[in-house]
């Protein structure tokens, strides 16, 4: 209802306008939201499938723990660091891209230091090879979750703003997906 005092008739017409203008601005936004939420899953899909891919390589304990200090180039043990490596680096853009897309600007963190990258990437989970094998399966465990929730957040967020959209299943292409396993030599 309008407030006291006011003309019922012009404050339904005012209020039937601005939820119209509302509604052609949210409209005209829904492309550019299913773009970066389908960049979102496929990003967080590649996560997901490299942390998974390390988590079952039976070369990963060669990695990890005292056994990672001796690792031979060329062998599988260096093959899951490298991996390693690449999850370490998916994790921190992951997590400054969140940062810059909470930022209005999209510029306000500047110049990342090497130590505020080091610091990124186990932001979302311990990724430090030092672990024994245990600890760092686990904290692929926990990175897992963290996208399986990421995923559901951002599905939550969509179907809220855009609520009679249907969100497609964003599945990562075979062509992308990291293989499991590795030759263990």
């Amino acid at each position: 209802p309008p407030p006291p005092g006011v003309n019922r008739r012009e404050w339904i017409k005012k209020y039937s306008q601005e939820a119209a203008e509302a509604d052609a601005k949210s409209q005209a936004a829904q492309p550019k939201a299913e773009s970066a939420l389908a960049e979102s899953f496929s990003n967080l899909s590649r996560m997901k499938a490299a942390a998974t891919a390390i988590k079952k390589d039976p070369a990963l304990w060669r990695s990890v723990g005292l056994a990672g200090v001796y690792n031979v180039p060329g062998f599988a043990g260096a093959d899951v660091e490298a991996k390693i490596e690449s999850l370490k680096a998916k994790t921190a853009f992951s997590a400054l891209q969140a940062m810059r897309e909470a930022s209005k600007t999209g510029g306000a963190l500047g110049s990342i230091t090497e130590k505020e990258l080091s610091l990124l990437e186990s932001h979302i989970a311990a990724l430090n090879t030092k672990q024994s094998a245990g600890a760092f399966r686990k904290s692929l465990d926990d990175l897992i979750k963290y996208v399986d929730g990421a995923e559901n957040r951002l599905k939550a967020g969509f179907k809220s703003t855009y609520p009679g959209v249907k969100i497609p299943d964003f599945e990562v292409p075979a062509s992308t997906q990291i293989p499991t396993g590795a030759v263990d030599w």
